[in-house]
């Protein structure tokens, strides 16, 4: 697998959001839309992508992606390990063997520790949450029996959201305590749709969680759970098959992919979509950088990630 980033070829400010990330040949293509100064001054880009970069990943299917808010270091999930590429020279410095069969999803990087929670799940046997050093890029604790399929930091109480029980009837979400690595308390989730995706925004506190299947039309919830009263408080439609979430730190935006390669855009204070974007034919896995704000979105079909500054 490689990784294809684009700039823009010109320094001008445009309007957020307002077009599509082109489609192109290259194995991975991260689409990069720059942010301006000042929201008065956006208007739409004139120009196109231009590629700076290539990174060679290698083969085990991309899956789950994270950046460390501390080193800048980007994190692949494969169903080899975890892919470690340098932020700042865009090379592939190293890869983590997890343990298990597959390493589901990545959960933010502690901004406290740099520690990277994934959860790793094994058809027919052990389910566990891995805690790894970003230090050492060893294991250093395992969360066992939790039925993990994504997981997620909270950088304001330094707690850790699990979301367990795929396929499950009803799925919940797990608080753990990120010193402790103990249980705190355990939120049940709405009817009888899978529960995949997971995120905390750093700015309220909130949870996002991503539902599929819980309705027979195009359309897909995401529940916000409040992240002082662990309650349920709003219910947001987004695309087909929204997978994964991720929340700025920058802006509190929520972004979430769906199958049909378009990225709904959540307000954090309203908890309604304020943007859709076009990324490729789909999309599975998000995250977004603490240190620019530049949204990584993965899609499997083509073998691309495409990155949006938000």
């Amino acid at each position: 697998m490689t990784i294809v980033r684009f700039h823009p070829t010109a320094a001008q400010p445009f309007r957020r959001l307002r077009f599509a990330a082109p489609a192109v040949a290259a194995a991975v293509a991260l689409a990069l839309l720059a942010t301006p100064a000042s929201a008065a001054r956006w208007a739409k880009p004139p120009w196109g992508p231009k590629v700076i970069a290539t990174i060679s990943i290698g083969d085990g299917g991309p899956d789950g992606v994270s950046v460390s808010p501390l080193t800048g270091n980007v994190y692949v999930t494969t169903n080899k390990g975890l892919s470690v590429v340098s932020g700042r020279t865009n090379k592939v410095i190293g890869t983590i063997k997890v343990p298990g069969s597959n390493p589901f999803g990545i959960a933010a990087v502690s901004p406290v520790t740099g520690d990277i929670y994934v959860a790793s799940w094994t058809p027919g046997g052990a389910d566990d949450l891995l805690v790894i050093s970003g230090r050492t890029h060893k294991v250093i604790a395992t969360i066992a029996d939790v039925n993990p399929v994504g997981v997620a930091f909270s950088p304001k109480t330094g707690d850790v959201y699990v979301l367990n029980n795929y396929g499950y009837d009803p799925g919940t979400v797990s608080v753990i305590n990120g010193k402790t690595n103990k249980l705190i308390t355990t939120i049940a989730l709405p009817d009888s749709s899978n529960s995949v995706g997971v995120a905390v925004s750093p700015l309220s506190g909130d949870i996002y969680v991503t539902r599929i299947n819980a309705s027979s039309g195009s359309r897909e919830p995401v529940s916000v759970i409040s992240g002082k009263t662990n309650k349920i408080i709003a219910s947001v439609l987004v695309g087909p098959a929204p997978f994964t979430i991720a929340v700025s730190p920058l802006t509190g935006d929520v972004y979430v992919p769906d199958s049909t390669g378009h990225v709904s855009v959540i307000s954090g204070q309203t908890n309604k979509v304020i943007a859709t974007v076009r990324v490729g034919n789909s999309a599975f896995n998000v995250a977004v950088s603490p240190r620019t704000g530049e949204v990584y979105v993965v899609d499997p079909d083509n073998q691309k990630v495409y990155v949006i500054i938000g």
